[in-house]
Formats: C-alpha cells, structure tokens, sequence
C-alpha cells in the first residue's frame, strides 16, 4: 500500500490474478506433491476408458495419476487439477480401490463437467472481481478511519484493521460463493449423468 500509492488495490487485484494463475499451475507439480504421494496411475483399461470420456470435450490431460489419500482419509475423491500443461486427472487411492469402473466412469465425467463448463477461468475470474471490490473496500475503510485523502499515508496501526475488514467482507460474501459453487457442481452432476447415461453407477457412487 505504501509503496504503490493510491491506486494500490488495482494493483493488488492484479497480482492477486497472477498468483492465481501461477498457483493453478504449480499445485499439482510442486504443491501437493509436498502432503500426498502423486504417481502415475498404471492402468490401460482405466485410462483408455477416461480418455473415451474426454473424446470431443476439447480438454487435453497431460496424464491420469494416483493420488494417495488412504493415509489421512477414507474418503474418496477425484480432481482435475492444472493449468495448460500440467492440466492431470487425479484419482484418490481410496476411490480406485473401493469403487467399480462405472462408477469411477461418473466421477471422472463430473471433473469433465467441469471443463466443459469452463468453471475453473470462471472461478478465477470472479475472484479477480471479488478482490478488486475487497481491496477497494479496505482502501476506503482505512481512509475514513485514518481520516487521510489517500491509504497509502496510513499508519501501521491500520493493519489489523485492513485484517477485520477482509475477514468481515469475506464472511459476507461467503454465502454467494457457496450458491455459485454449489451451481456448478450441480450443472457437473448433470453433465456426468448425460455424458455416461448411467444413473444407477451414479446413484451408487
């Protein structure tokens, strides 16, 4: 803020969108490498069966890994993860070990749901928006409370409050991000069940 002036929240907000960027790209490369073991998934008939499920939706998948989730959790789950070139399907041990082809079909085809409904650079770019407002919002709050034409004069003293206002701010918006993400996973839900025209394996997974 001291460095960047008056007009640091546009600056924030757009380093806000590189990291974002830049995060979406390394998170399955360097990042969750870190808390799970990541390696390729060895199995033909699995992969053969996710890339006839990607056919003619446009998305290229660098590769199909297992993810180890058994140490922490029981719970299975699945993710696309990655931007570009690192763009993966991963599969949580807990979900190849305990469910059937068809149903790991419906799971992979909710993730493909996902793409084909480009939610990733719609999530990114709402959250561009979201802290664009955000940071404005701080810049006003400590002006008015610093009394000073500019945020960028405020004292030290002003940071917990800049902390409250954006924890304050995201409370309230926590509700409209939670409807916006339920949305979208429904309108994954409904792709998966067009997509694999198997409500049984998914009503059973």
């Amino acid at each position: 803020i001291w460095h960047t002036g008056s007009y640091w929240w546009l600056i924030a907000a757009a380093a806000f969108f590189v990291v974002s960027i830049v995060l979406g790209q390394l998170a399955p490369v360097v990042i969750m490498p870190l808390f799970y073991k990541i390696e390729p998934l060895e199995n033909s008939e699995l992969d053969a069966r996710m890339k006839q499920l990607a056919q003619g939706t446009g998305l290229t998948i660098e590769g199909v890994y297992r993810l180890g989730l058994s140490a922490d959790t029981q719970k299975a789950n699945a993710m696309l993860a990655g931007l570009g070139s690192t763009r993966r399907v991963l599969m949580g041990d807990t979900l190849l070990e305990k469910f059937s082809p068809e149903e790991i079909d419906v799971i992979f085809a909710h993730e493909l749901g996902h793409h084909v409904h480009k939610h990733i650079p719609k999530m990114i770019a709402t959250g561009v928006v979201v802290s664009l407002v955000g940071f404005y919002v701080i810049n006003r709050v400590i002006m008015w409370w610093a009394g000073i034409p500019t945020a960028a004069t405020a004292p030290v003293a002003s940071l917990p409050l800049v902390m409250f206002t954006l924890t304050a701010f995201s409370l309230v918006l926590s509700p409209l991000q939670n409807a916006i993400s339920r949305f979208y996973e429904r309108q994954s839900d409904r792709y998966a069940l067009l997509r694999t025209k198997n409500p049984t394996a998914y009503r059973s997974a």
